[in-house]
C-alpha cells in the first residue's frame, strides 16, 4: 500500500480511497470542535489532504454555518480549499 504510518492523516485516504464517495470539510477555532466556520477561519489544516482532494472523484462537502452571509461564506470556503489544492498540484497538472 504505502509507507505512511497509521497515525498519519493520509493513511485512511490512501487505504480507503476507492470506497470514499464524499468528504465533509469544516473548520473551527479548536481542534475536534465542529463549528462550521468558513474554511480558513479556524485552525483546521487541510494541506495534508490536498493531494487526495486534488485527485478525488467524489463530492467535497463544505459544511458552513453562516446564516447572515451564506453565499459569501460558501464562496470564500470554496476559494480557500481550491487554493489549498492548487498548492499541491504539479506544474504539468495546471
Amino acid at each position: 500500500m504505502t509507507d505512511v504510518p497509521r497515525s498519519h492523516p493520509r493513511y485512511a485516504s490512501l487505504r480507503l480511497r476507492d470506497a470514499i464517495v464524499h468528504v465533509h470539510l469544516n473548520d473551527g477555532r479548536k481542534m475536534g470542535v465542529s463549528e462550521h466556520l468558513s474554511l480558513g477561519e479556524g485552525v483546521a489544516d487541510f494541506s495534508p489532504m490536498a493531494g487526495f482532494m486534488n485527485t478525488f472523484g467524489g463530492a467535497l462537502v463544505l459544511e458552513i454555518y453562516a446564516p447572515d452571509r451564506p453565499l459569501e461564506a460558501t464562496l470564500e470556503s470554496r476559494d480557500f480549499i481550491l487554493d489549498v489544492v492548487a498548492q499541491r498540484r504539479k506544474p504539468e497538472d495546471k
